[in-house]
C-alpha cells in the first residue's frame, strides 16, 4: 500500500487555515470552496500522488496519507453512527473533504446516512455483530460499496456506486485491533490473476445478485432484497473492475457456479495478496471502490465514549447522473 507523509509544516498550515471554518451540510458547496485554495498549497508530491490516485488506471487501487490534521479537542465518539454532538471544531470535516474533491465530488446517498456528505463509522450497540459499519466483533467481509435505489430498483447496484471513497481517522479503538484490508482485482497481480480465463469469463456475465447492504435495509427498514443479475468482474481485461458483497450477500443464479464464488472468496483472504492497515488519527486512507474489494477486521468495542471514529466521505468522478429536473444535488 502507497504512504505518503504530509510534513509537519504541512500539517500545521492545514490546521491553520481550517480551524475557523464552520461545517453543516446544508451548506456544503461554500465550505467545498473555501477548502479548494488551502489544499491547493500541498506539497507537490503529496498532489502528485492523489491525483495520480484517481486518474492513472495503473496506480495503486489504496494510497494512505499520513500526518493530517484533525481537531484536538473531540467530542464522546457517536454512539449511534450520526452526526457527532457538540463537535465545535471542524478540522477533520475539512482534511476529509478537501483531499476528496481533488479527486472526483463528494456525493450522498439518500438512504445512506441521512443523505449526508461527512459519515461517521462508529461501532453500535445492538449492530456489533453486523456485516456493516456499525459492526465490530465479527470480520467485515471483502465487499465493495454498492447503491441501492428503492424508487429504481432496476438499476444494478454497481452502477451509481461510489468510485472511491476515502476514510479518516479521528480516534483508533483502545487495542488497535481494528485494521481496513485491500485487495487488487487487476490481471497479472491480484485477484484475477488468481482465476482461470474460464472462471473469468463466467464471472463477466450476470450470473450473480447482491443483497441490499446492511445499512440501507437498517435505516430505512428495507427486507432482504436481491439486485437484478449483475457481473462481478467487467471493464478491459488489463484494468477490470469487481463488484463483489460477501458481507451483505452475493449469490449466483446458477448453482454450478456456487464453487467459483467460494473461490473468489479464498483468493481475497489469501495473506499473500492482502494490504491491511490499523488507521491512526490523522490517517487519511484513499480506495478505489471499483479497482479493488475491502474489508475490515474485528475488535472489540468498549462503549465508553473513547471508541473508534473514523470519518467517510464516497467520491463520484462526476455529478452528471445526478442531474434531474429537482435542480443541482450531491445526493443521489
Amino acid at each position: 500500500m502507497k504512504t505518503i507523509y504530509l510534513p509537519e509544516a504541512g500539517k500545521l498550515q492545514l490546521r491553520e487555515a481550517t480551524l475557523n471554518l464552520k461545517f453543516a451540510e446544508e451548506y456544503i458547496e461554500d465550505f467545498l470552496l473555501s477548502l479548494y485554495p488551502v489544499f491547493a498549497h500541498l506539497p507537490k508530491e503529496l498532489l502528485k500522488a492523489v491525483f495520480d490516485f484517481s486518474r492513472n488506471p495503473e496506480s495503486p487501487g489504496a494510497v494512505l496519507l499520513r500526518n493530517f490534521p484533525i481537531d484536538d479537542a473531540l467530542p464522546v465518539t457517536p454512539i449511534d453512527g450520526g452526526p457527532a454532538e457538540n463537535k465545535t471544531t471542524f478540522i477533520s470535516e475539512a482534511s476529509a473533504l478537501g483531499v476528496a474533491q481533488m479527486i472526483g465530488e463528494p456525493v450522498g446517498y439518500r438512504l445512506e446516512k441521512g443523505g449526508n456528505i461527512v459519515h461517521n463509522i462508529c461501532p453500535v450497540p445492538g449492530s456489533v455483530d453486523t456485516q456493516s459499519n456499525e459492526g465490530s466483533r465479527e470480520f467485515l467481509r471483502f465487499h465493495n460499496d454498492t447503491n441501492y435505489d428503492a424508487d429504481s430498483p432496476q438499476i444494478p447496484c454497481n452502477v451509481n456506486n461510489p468510485d472511491f471513497f476515502l476514510l479518516v481517522c479521528l480516534r483508533q479503538d483502545r487495542n488497535g485491533e481494528a485494521k481496513t484490508a485491500y485487495v487488487d482485482a487487476r490481471d497479472r497481480r491480484d485477484i484475477c490473476a488468481r482465476l482461470t480465463r474460464d472462471e473469468i469469463e463466467i464471472l463477466r456475465q450476470p450470473q450473480f445478485s447482491f443483497a441490499v447492504p446492511y445499512s440501507f435495509r437498517k435505516e430505512n427498514e428495507i427486507p432482504r432484497l436481491w439486485s437484478v443479475p449483475v457481473p462481478i468482474i467487467k471493464g478491459p481485461a488489463q484494468y477490470p473492475e469487481i463488484t463483489i458483497d460477501f458481507g451483505s450477500g452475493t449469490k449466483a443464479l446458477q448453482s454450478e457456479f456456487t464453487t467459483l464464488l467460494d473461490k473468489l472468496d479464498r483468493i481475497c483472504n489469501d495473506p499473500e495478496l492482502v494490504r491491511a492497515v490499523a488507521l491512526k488519527p490523522g490517517d487519511l486512507l484513499l480506495i478505489n471502490n471499483r479497482k479493488g474489494v475491502h474489508a475490515r477486521t474485528s475488535f472489540k468495542p468498549i462503549f465508553d465514549g473513547n471508541d473508534r471514529w473514523l470519518q467517510r466521505v464516497y467520491v463520484r468522478k462526476n455529478l452528471w447522473k445526478l442531474r434531474n429536473e429537482g435542480g443541482f444535488s450531491r445526493i443521489f
